[in-house]
């Protein structure tokens, strides 16, 4: 890559940059970038902060003040903590009511949900009690190594849309193949009690939705992959699908002005004049595409940074970005009106 090449490509994604904020009316600029830094921020304090989309849904009614504290820390609860004849007296106000160490549930789909989220809090609780014990291994015997392999599933029948009928048979089936041998795994955890004592600490108490998804890319835990059976099968909350989309659509808001930009060209005809300067085409392209880009890696810094995420979270948001890009590339070049604009892009934001 010359450096003429490279000259192309500053010259076009300057253009592109001062044309665009030239477009706006003086009116209409510092509302989009008032809107714009509304949006980041939003979306910034959401990740940070996480969704509170089910925080007082459930009403427990209990005569037991510890367990009242106790269940009150989780905000899906509204604790009211009264006597035992009163309860029983306003018995249909609750979803749960704790009487002694009894737990009385409300014959609805809402008040088994509450049981669920009760019994979430009471396995978090559990936890925060045995990480206090001296034997750490007394309080929990059993630590399952996690150890990933290659499946030798064939799947191609059913990815070519073959339906596969399963056969008869009426002896017990044998195993087939070579018997491989398996180690006898270490009967020790190669990590100190301490560093288990913190990790288990650290499932526990996590509320933060993201962070359950970004440790697939962030720093290895504490435990390494070694796991309590509490730890293998977390819940799949509602809020971190809602996270999801809180990185995403400000990534994709940004490619709408490329989009609007590639059209509005197209419609004024002046992409011909650019087409006719001395440039080379793929150089074109990337200079007015490299705003935005920079723009969506600045925006999404910006979360990470506020999500106290690593730095390296920016990696699977990268193809996200060149997708959201190309595709308003295509769709600016193919689309013929503004409506149908709206349309493509309201289509490929679905898919």
């Amino acid at each position: 890559m010359s450096v003429g090449y490279l000259r192309q490509i500053y010259v076009v994604a300057r253009w592109e940059l001062l044309r665009t904020l030239s477009t706006m009316g003086r009116g209409v600029l510092p509302v989009a970038i008032t809107l714009f830094i509304l949006l980041v921020a939003a979306s910034g304090l959401t990740a940070q902060s996480g969704l509170h989309i089910q925080d007082g849904i459930y009403r427990l009614g209990t005569d037991n003040v510890p367990a009242g504290e106790v269940i009150a820390e989780d905000g899906r609860f509204m604790v009211f903590i009264d006597s035992r004849a009163s309860l029983l007296n306003t018995w249909d106000s609750y979803d749960l009511v704790i009487l002694g160490s009894e737990v009385y549930v409300r014959d609805t789909e809402k008040g088994h949900a509450a049981l669920t989220s009760l019994e979430q809090v009471f396995e978090r609780y559990s936890a925060f009690m045995n990480v206090q014990e001296p034997d750490l291994y007394a309080a929990y015997p059993l630590w399952i190594n996690r150890i990933y392999e290659r499946s030798t599933i064939d799947f191609s029948a059913t990815q070519s849309g073959q339906q596969i009928s399963p056969i008869p048979q009426r002896d017990a089936p044998e195993p087939r193949g070579d018997v491989v041998p398996v180690a006898t795994p270490k009967a020790t955890v190669p990590y100190e009690p301490d560093q288990l004592r913190a990790e288990i600490s650290r499932t526990a108490a996590q509320d933060d939705t993201i962070s359950r998804y970004s440790q697939v890319i962030g720093q290895e835990s504490g435990s390494g992959s070694f796991r309590t059976p509490n730890q293998l099968a977390p819940p799949l909350p509602f809020d971190s699908i809602i996270l999801i989309f809180v990185f995403i659509f400000p990534l994709y808001f940004t490619s709408q002005f490329f989009m609007m930009s590639i059209m509005n060209e197209r419609i004024e005809r002046r992409g011909e004049i650019l087409l006719s300067a001395p440039y080379h085409p793929s150089a074109i392209i990337i200079g007015k595409a490299l705003p935005y880009f920079v723009m969506m890696v600045a925006i999404s810094l910006i979360l990470i940074v506020i999500s106290s995420l690593p730095v390296n979270t920016i990696l699977p948001l990268i193809p996200v970005i060149f997708f959201f890009l190309a595709s308003a590339l295509v769709i600016g070049m193919l689309a013929r009106s503004f409506k149908e604009l709206s349309f493509l892009s309201i289509f490929f934001s679905t898919i």
